[in-house]
């Protein structure tokens, strides 16, 4: 069985002609959706400043920025939890990668 994260499957599009536009079954999915939305950027958001601190103190102590061990195993875990959640290594893979990447980008600064 997969989740809406691993399938785009069209049948749950309505049949032409039909409408959801006022529905309050669509108004109340999407106010979920935007409530998700925002924990998710308060939690990246939080995520971003320890970035920040751990950019600071490898600066203080010398260190690459880049560590390919620790990226590796967070990568490695944050797929198996997403896994374990219904949600497909790929859409994983992608997500972490974007925030890993502005991560490094952060810890240069």
């Amino acid at each position: 069985m997969s989740t809406p994260l691993e399938n785009d499957d069209s049948s749950t599009t309505p049949p032409k002609g039909s409408s959801l536009t006022g529905s309050s079954e669509l108004e109340r999915l999407r106010a979920e959706i935007d409530a998700a939305d925002k924990e998710l950027l308060l939690a990246l958001a939080e995520r971003l400043k320890s970035v920040v601190e751990i950019g600071k103190l490898k600066q203080e102590k010398g260190l690459e920025v880049r560590d390919e061990k620790r990226r590796n195993e967070v990568m490695s875990s944050r797929i198996a939890v997403a896994k374990d959640l219904g949600i497909s290594e790929e859409a994983a893979r992608k997500i972490f990668e974007v925030i890993l990447d502005h991560s490094e980008t952060l810890e240069k600064k």
